[in-house]
């Protein structure tokens, strides 16, 4: 430093920058401004992702929702890793998935987020598909028992309703605020007491014609937003 002494106004002079520092400086400055704006783009697609009253299910890293043909399933992942950064991007090789007819589990890097749970109903896995989009992992599982499949056994629409995601957390997953039945007693209800406690909305969501009457292996269009997005990180 230059020495101050015997200078009228002894203070130190600003720091010198050549032209290399002030590359640098610029190079960093827009490398937060980059990362700053995609957090925010991970955080407003988080937010977009909404689950409507009695369909679903959401807390601060995982939301699931249904209608009468699919159940999604969303994970925030920047919420996982050791604390992962909203600017990050997941990888989909970080990505572990494995889904049975009646269990699902999921990892991410060293973190068990789903550890091998028993479905609330089983999935057709072979027409069930995972993507990662703005580090949100997205599940789409197609239930087997959905809306015009067979309804074998006497079943009827009112046996795609999930109740919760999975089967041992049946009174916490979800909440049937409308109903007037006690959902602890499930051994005593009758026929039309749980068709009651099924919200008339889930009734009016849209399904997929491809996957109800008919078997296929085409991509949904039911909805204005595809459940499964066909871009990147797509397994």
């Amino acid at each position: 430093m230059e020495d101050m002494y015997g200078r009228a106004n002894p203070k130190p002079e600003p720091p010198k920058f050549d032209a290399e520092d002030m590359k640098n400086m610029r190079e960093a400055e827009e490398t937060r401004l980059l990362k700053a704006r995609e957090s925010s783009k991970n955080e407003l697609y988080w937010q977009e992702i909404e689950v409507e009253k009695c369909l679903g299910l959401e807390t601060e890293t995982i939301k699931w929702k249904q209608n009468q043909t699919y159940v999604e399933i969303f994970v925030r992942l920047d919420g996982y890793a050791g604390g992962m950064s909203a600017h990050e991007s997941a990888k989909s090789e970080d990505v572990q998935v494995d889904m049975s007819r009646s269990r699902l589990s999921v990892r991410y890097k060293d973190d068990v987020i789903i550890d091998d749970k028993k479905l609330y109903k089983d999935i057709k896995v072979e027409l069930s598909t995972w993507v990662i989009v703005d580090n949100v992992l997205e599940i789409c599982l197609l239930k087997f028992c959905r809306r015009g499949a067979g309804y074998a056994g006497g079943k009827s629409n009112a046996d795609t309703f999930w109740r919760s995601l999975f089967s041992d957390e049946y009174l916490n997953a979800l909440r049937v605020e409308d109903s007037k039945v006690h959902l602890d007693s499930t051994s005593s209800l009758t026929e039309d007491d749980v068709k009651k406690s099924i919200p008339e909305r889930y009734y009016e969501t849209e399904f997929d014609e491809n996957y109800g009457v008919r078997v296929g292996n085409k991509a949904r269009h039911s909805s204005n937003r595809p459940m499964v997005a066909q871009n990147k990180n797509r397994r």
